[in-house]
């Protein structure tokens, strides 16, 4: 998850969803490339942000390719 703060979003208005490109996070593989793509546009825009991120277990899950 990405943050902004409050007066960033203010400030940037509805622009915001304007710094994100709708073909980023389609596949995971590209996951890196696309938040550092995002946090480049976050820098440019001079927006105050902050990246959140976690993993989640799952007990008892089966994977299967």
């Amino acid at each position: 998850m990405v943050a902004i703060d409050e007066t960033s979003a203010i400030r940037l208005g509805g622009n915001v969803a304007n710094l994100i490109n709708p073909t980023w996070f389609q596949t995971v593989d590209q996951y890196e490339a696309d938040l550092g793509a995002l946090e480049a546009e976050l820098v440019q825009a001079h927006a105050r942000y902050q990246v959140f991120t976690t993993t989640i277990t799952i007990r008892n899950s089966k994977w299967s390719r």
